[in-house]
């Protein structure tokens, strides 16, 4: 609520918006609802007016409380179009963000994308955590940019990634998107990253202890599934070392998992459908 508050404010001083202004008393979830039609019938009269930090602000709440709100996506998307030669990277990695979060592809995706791929690969040395960030939220939607790939995988980009504060963070997430390309761009062939800048994701190799220790609740999951989906629907292949789940029961996802008042899942959460009996996570 308070950066519901600070979003509203902000959004009240630029564009003098009388209505705008009366939604910054909304401080119970109850009359949200009435903040987001306000917000939603009047942002694309004025996203002429908008600056880049109040449009990242309302991205940030949109991506926070999983709005699937299509009218206002569309608004940040046509801002996108309209300024993205303008906008610092850091700025545009914060309106695609919502994108993925909510797997949302704008009404208008085709010059969405392109407007993205010319912009993002022209200011892909001045930033290269957002760029990589950026890239993350176009793959998760499904679009492998190939000339701003040949961009991130360049030595050039690479040196200067080396070179930088967040050099570990940005080689784990190009390792990520290396095996990204592996796994779903099978026609990309341009340059990738050699292995001699791969990072691992752990710093060290984990024996099975480790991980069930660490990252694994796998004994209390089973438990749970065995109860919730019967014994005859359960099955655990202890050779994958995975839980798999008759396709006819009920594969578990919390509310958080999903957007706002939706049955679409997050981008976080989103995954291929598989095309058999059993669906294994």
């Amino acid at each position: 609520m308070v950066l519901l508050d600070e979003m509203l404010a902000a959004c009240a001083r630029e564009a003098s918006n009388k209505s705008l202004e009366l939604s910054r008393s909304v401080m119970f979830p109850a009359q949200s609802v009435t903040c987001r039609c306000s917000l939603t019938d009047e942002l694309p009269k004025k996203v002429d007016s908008i600056t880049p930090y109040t449009m990242a602000l309302i991205a940030k709440y949109i991506a926070r409380h999983r709005l699937r709100e299509t009218r206002l996506l569309d608004t940040i998307a046509d801002f996108l179009v309209k300024k993205a030669e303008y906008l610092d990277s850091k700025v545009i990695q914060k309106l695609v963000f919502p994108f993925s979060r909510m797997s949302y592809r704008p009404s208008s995706e085709q010059q969405f994308f392109s407007r993205l791929e010319e912009v993002v690969e022209l200011k892909a040395l001045s930033s290269p955590l957002a760029t990589v960030n950026i890239l993350m939220s176009l793959f998760q939607l499904g679009h492998f940019p190939g000339p701003v790939m040949h961009r991130v995988f360049s030595s050039a980009f690479i040196s200067n990634v080396t070179n930088s504060p967040y050099a570990l963070i940005v080689r784990r997430y190009l390792s990520l998107l290396d095996a990204a390309v592996e796994l779903e761009f099978r026609d990309y062939s341009g340059p990738r990253l050699q292995d001699s800048h791969k990072v691992l994701m752990f710093d060290h190799a984990l024996t099975a202890d480790e991980v069930n220790r660490k990252y694994s609740y796998k004994g209390l999951v089973a438990e749970a599934l065995r109860q919730l989906v019967g014994e005859h629907n359960y099955k655990q292949d202890e050779n994958q070392d995975s839980l798999c789940v008759s396709a006819g029961s009920s594969c578990v996802n919390d509310k958080w998992h999903y957007c706002h008042n939706s049955e679409v899942l997050v981008g976080s959460r989103v995954r291929p459908r598989p095309h058999r009996a059993n669906t294994c996570i």
